[in-house]
């Protein structure tokens, strides 16, 4: 399979775009660098640095001592899927069209997923020329594409699916190996985290394992020139435990356990490390209720709840047949072009309180504002930015920005027209409670490092570094070219022995 014979064919994808799926050549262009990228779903310095003073990550210590790090500077919106989507294109949210969690599309809001990412990945270019790829549980990569080696698929999955493997030969194969794979935490993870903490932080601890045992397993079975696994169990532990300083440290504790034996192998085979985050985080101290600000100020009609509203005779129907079966955590397990259908024709169910219909202004999702008629979009901005909190008297946000400022590309138009950017400890909520038992929240700060074992970086203030300049600095890595329409350049450090 990947490990002797590597088939060639290259196909037109979804949407016309180019995709190569699995092409094999026996001669890898050179120079090159061999390359483990260890993925940290929300790492930030502010816990790193702090655990390192203490002597309690010393893997960490050792390549930020060692390495060339930098604060990757997040997409806006600074969440996960524009965010990985970035790091692995090279391309800002706007060419690559991952924008938000959900999406303006012509027939209505779309969820975000691989079907709508409208450019090449660094995968689909590596295995182009013949370098063999693991990636293991990147965010929005369901369903897995044909790469010149295995890809498991990450957070998106629709829960319970079995097609997040490629190639599917390998899956029992890894289910064993992970002693029962899963790409990610179970859809009802809120109510645990919240009824009992144990067994939540242990969920979490059993999905890092299985990401580590899945990912060294086959680095160990297969001839690879890079290894990308990406840990997301980080960004959780975060939002629901950000005010237990303990569990998180116990966990980055456990994430410097795994980049140590990572650093071991890069020693072993020679290669490269590089570790990088999608974002921060830091506290969440209350939230901002935005579609309720909007209605105030005659911008958003909210629905009326569903018991006091009449349905129509097909959601009559609908709900007649199925019952509760639409509630939200069910919800979360439909795959996306399902949820795309019940959130047109049911817009109560995984969509916030607000009637887009009636609506001259409203919010998908906490990332920014959609304004029907875009002579107010100026007028909402300069409303927005002087928007104050009743609840804590406290300006609403840091920054409120036009689209145009920080989108650019044929995708752009997917984005909210404004984007609220808030780091003061808030965040808006499209509908009450969203963010109940959350304490911790994204920050647009994460953490870049590269790292060459038995050398030392003549780079040794931190570096500033754009998502998608991560894409550029794993082909350059890798002796390619960097096509002209990345956005991204390279970030190398200049080691010496």
């Amino acid at each position: 399979m990947v490990d002797s014979e590597w088939c060639a064919e290259t196909k037109l994808g979804r949407f016309g775009r180019l995709r190569s799926s699995a092409i094999c050549r026996k001669g890898v262009p050179s120079p090159m660098v061999k390359l483990i990228v260890m993925g940290v779903d929300g790492g930030t310095w502010s816990v790193i640095a702090p655990l390192i003073s203490k002597g309690v990550l010393p893997n960490f210590k050792k390549i930020v001592a060692d390495g060339m790090t930098g604060i990757l500077h997040s997409t806006i919106p600074g969440v996960t899927p524009p965010a990985w989507t970035s790091i692995f294109t090279g391309v800002n949210p706007g060419k690559h069209g991952i924008v938000d969690f959900y999406m303006r599309e012509k027939s209505g809001f779309v969820s975000c997923s691989s079907r709508y990412r409208m450019c090449r990945t660094i995968w689909d270019i590596l295995s182009d020329t013949g370098r063999r790829c693991i990636l293991i549980n990147d965010p929005v990569t369901f369903p897995p594409e044909k790469i010149n080696g295995v890809m498991t698929t990450g957070l998106l999955t629709p829960h319970g699916s079995t097609n997040w493997i490629y190639p599917e030969s390998l899956k029992k194969e890894l289910d064993m190996v992970a002693r029962g794979y899963e790409v990610d935490i179970p859809p009802t993870f809120p109510e645990i985290a919240l009824k009992n903490k144990a067994d939540a932080v242990e969920i979490l601890a059993d999905l890092t394992q299985k990401v580590y045992r899945v990912s060294d397993h086959l680095a160990r079975r297969f001839e690879w020139d890079i290894l990308a696994a990406i840990y997301t169990t980080t960004d959780r532990f975060q939002h629901y435990y950000w005010s237990d300083f303990e569990s998180i440290s116990n966990h980055y504790q456990t994430l410097d356990g795994i980049l140590g034996k990572y650093l071991e192998f890069a020693r072993d085979s020679g290669a490269d490390v590089i570790v990088v985050s999608d974002h921060g985080f830091g506290p969440l101290n209350w939230t901002f209720p935005i579609n309720e600000w909007l209605e105030r100020n005659g911008l958003a009609v909210l629905r009326v709840s569903e018991p006091n509203k009449k349905s129509s005779g097909l959601k009559r129907m609908v709900r007649s047949a199925f019952g509760s079966y639409l509630s939200r955590d069910r919800f979360a397990r439909f795959p996306p072009w399902l949820q795309d259908i019940v959130r047109r024709y049911f817009p109560s169910e995984g969509a916030p309180q607000v009637d887009t219909s009636k609506s001259k202004a409203y919010a998908m999702t906490s990332s920014g504002i959609f304004v029907q008629d875009e002579q107010l979009v100026n007028s909402t901005a300069e409303k927005l930015r002087v928007a104050v909190s009743d609840e804590t008297g406290q300006r609403a946000f840091d920054r409120v920005v036009l689209r145009q400022e920080v989108l650019w590309g044929d995708y752009a138009s997917r984005g909210p027209d404004i984007f609220l950017l808030s780091t003061n400890g808030s965040i808006p909520e499209t509908t009450r409670g969203q963010y109940t038992n959350m304490t911790g929240t994204h920050r647009p700060e994460g953490i870049f490092v590269h790292y060459r074992p038995g050398a030392r970086s003549r780079r040794t203030s931190r570096v500033d570094v754009q998502p998608w300049d991560v894409a550029a600095t794993i082909l350059s890595l890798q002796g390619l070219q960097i096509p002209d329409y990345f956005d991204g350049k390279p970030m190398l450090g200049e080691f010496e022995k």
